[in-house]
């Protein structure tokens, strides 16, 4: 008994700790958490979304495209359920509902209500209000191909060629399934060209009304007003660009939009920056292109 009562009075400082950073914990999934409003400035929670951010959607309708992770009643308990129960139908966010991880939602709509994660790599799901403001941005737009003679490849695989002159029309968009596992934003032109667009990439345009579509950065597509300014704007280059070329003088934003993103960056003495191609280098001074090779 004496070896059990010491081990006890050894062991009770680490079951104090132990139980402290339990409550800790506990308290930590408990604690308020003060609601971001949702603004409408996006469709798709970004991967950074805070759990205030979280707690903001509610209210907020959104649809479910593709669920992976598991679903609960509204008692918390495992439920089993099949795929047209929830996906493909809009729900509303009834509850954030915190915890040690990124949380959950208390979703509600045609007479169920369920408790799902909603994580933002393993499922797919939008916002409808986010989509429609979406829409209302782009629909109606004409849009022209900087590069001249430009080939799309179509969601249905069909290649499309651009001339560069004729402007092409957004004439609908949808969160659609491009892939076997991934969703996304799909235009769907006046010209029947359908592609998938994604504005989250990192290689998109800064610029209002510049926009990449389709597999490949080249595939680049500029509103038909911002494209006849930016071409009076820039004479002496804009035949080569739009060409496909470039040409010592040129700023080193020109030489992308006429070849892309380059394979890799070089810093090589006598110049700021080398821009490898693989079968070109680029020499750059002070921005300006001095030498190709």
């Amino acid at each position: 008994m004496k070896k059990y009562a010491t081990l006890l009075l050894i062991l009770t400082p680490h079951l104090q700790l132990l139980a402290q950073v339990i409550d800790l914990s506990k308290a930590a999934s408990e604690r308020k958490i003060e609601a971001v409003e949702y603004d409408g400035s996006y469709y798709v929670l970004p991967y950074n979304a805070t759990k205030e951010m979280r707690a903001g959607l509610v209210g907020q309708e959104i649809t479910i495209a593709k669920l992976s992770s598991s679903v609960k009643d509204k008692n918390g308990r495992n439920v089993l359920y099949k795929e047209k129960e929830i996906e493909g139908k809009v729900w509303v966010i009834k509850q954030f509902i915190n915890d040690e991880f990124d949380g959950k939602f208390l979703i509600e709509g045609n007479g169920e209500q369920w408790i799902v994660e909603l994580g933002i790599t393993t499922d797919d799901w939008y916002i409808n209000k986010g989509l429609e403001n979406f829409k209302s941005k782009f629909i109606g737009k004409k849009y022209n191909a900087f590069i001249i003679g430009l080939e799309v490849e179509s969601i249905d695989q069909s290649k499309i060629q651009l001339d560069g002159k004729t402007p092409i029309t957004v004439k609908d968009i949808q969160y659609a399934k491009t892939s076997y596992t991934k969703y996304s934003i799909v235009l769907f032109f006046d010209n029947g060209l359908i592609t998938q667009y994604d504005p989250t990439d990192i290689f998109q345009p800064k610029e209002d009304g510049w926009i990449i579509i389709g597999k490949y950065e080249s595939d680049l597509l500029v509103e038909e007003s911002i494209l006849n300014k930016y071409i009076a704007a820039n004479p002496r280059f804009i035949k080569q660009m739009r060409e496909g070329n470039v040409e010592v003088g040129m700023t080193e934003h020109q030489t992308r939009l006429s070849w892309g993103m380059p394979q890799r960056t070089l810093y090589i003495p006598g110049y700021d920056k080398v821009n490898d191609y693989g079968y070109k280098k680029l020499y750059f001074k002070k921005n300006i292109l001095q030498l190709i090779k």
